[in-house]
């Protein structure tokens, strides 16, 4: 019998450590923040890489030239 009372009673206590880390308001709040912290950090490096003057790709640059193209292919028809 205590054996039992003893395999219950951690079962409640991983539970209740379960939902007060993950299921809490609070926890969501935490988790909310670091989200957008690193989305903002991530487009900041983003803006701070254009601002340094560092080149797209060259795919990219031919992709924005009225004469350029992404992608393609030329395909011959041999008649």
């Amino acid at each position: 019998m205590h054996m039992q009372l003893s395999v219950i009673y951690s079962l409640l206590k991983t539970w209740n450590d379960y939902r007060s880390k993950y299921l809490s308001l609070e926890s969501w709040r935490d988790w909310w923040s670091e989200v957008v912290e690193i989305v903002g950090t991530s487009r900041q490096s983003t803006v701070r890489d254009v601002d340094n003057d560092e080149s797209p790709a060259v795919e990219v640059l031919n992709y924005r030239s009225p004469e350029g193209y992404f992608a393609s292919m030329l395909i011959c028809i041999m008649i």
